[in-house]
């Protein structure tokens, strides 16, 4: 009997699919070769303020001591409601304004300078702190930290003496969107330390940048602009630490 011989293995024909092709694959941006991107914030190591301040201005005395009136506005101690005593600004709004300065002791070139403010009458003038002042013409060259309540700014900006404004281009310049109110004290602090400049508000880090074109031991309070009437601002418990020699 024949041997029985095996039907062949069915050849099972594979159709290849080709992987579709998907045209709605989203393109990456690629960033402009011309584009520089910035580094990173470095995280800055805050030197502790020493224990006992160089200066110290809560004009209990109803003196304003030392400090010196710059502008055309008018200044004076007074005592308010709750038998605080505040040193007082008044100016005109638009171009007018006010500004006090003081003198800390020779070779103080780093410190931290804080001081409340409050705006209290008058729309969209400016409060704040100056440092670092030194003469010019026809202007001051000087670095200031000022709020703008009306329009919810803080400024970190440097005075360019030869034109009599804000340098933010080449100068020192940094500025965040705070909410402000009037007839609210807040507390501003701007340590300056080597070409390192910080502000702070009510306590708390809110930016800063880096200049060392000026080094002064002239420091400042004052308020300037806004809409045409008067404005009316308080400043209180100012103080001042050297932070010369500071790591």
């Amino acid at each position: 009997m024949p041997t029985p011989t095996p039907d062949a293995t069915p050849v099972v024909a594979l159709t290849l699919t080709p992987p579709e092709i998907l045209t709605n694959t989203p393109v990456l941006d690629t960033p402009s070769p011309t584009r520089t991107l910035r580094p990173p914030t470095p995280i800055l190591t805050i030197t502790p303020l020493p224990s006992t301040p160089l200066l110290e201005e809560d004009f209990d005395d109803f003196k304003l001591n030392e400090w010196d009136l710059q502008r055309a506005g008018t200044s004076r101690v007074i005592e308010t409601s709750d038998e605080n005593h505040v040193l007082q600004l008044v100016w005109q709004g638009e171009t007018g304004g006010a500004e006090l300065r003081y003198t800390l002791p020779s070779g103080i070139i780093d410190y931290a300078f804080e001081a409340s403010v409050m705006q209290v009458t008058g729309s969209g003038g400016l409060i704040g702190l100056m440092f670092r002042n030194e003469p010019n013409s026809p202007c001051d060259d000087q670095y200031k930290l000022y709020l703008d309540i009306t329009g919810n700014w803080l400024n970190l900006v440097q005075g360019d003496g030869s034109i009599c404004d804000e340098n933010r281009i080449t100068g020192l310049f940094s500025n965040r969107s705070i909410e402000l109110s009037s007839n609210k004290w807040y507390v501003l602090r701007v340590e300056a330390q080597g070409s390192e400049i910080r502000a702070y508000l009510d306590g708390v880090f809110i930016t800063s940048d880096q200049d060392e074109s000026l080094s002064s031991n002239v420091i400042g309070i004052w308020g300037y602009g806004g809409e045409n009437g008067q404005h009316e601002v308080y400043f209180d418990d100012i103080r001042v630490w050297s932070l010369n020699g500071s790591e």
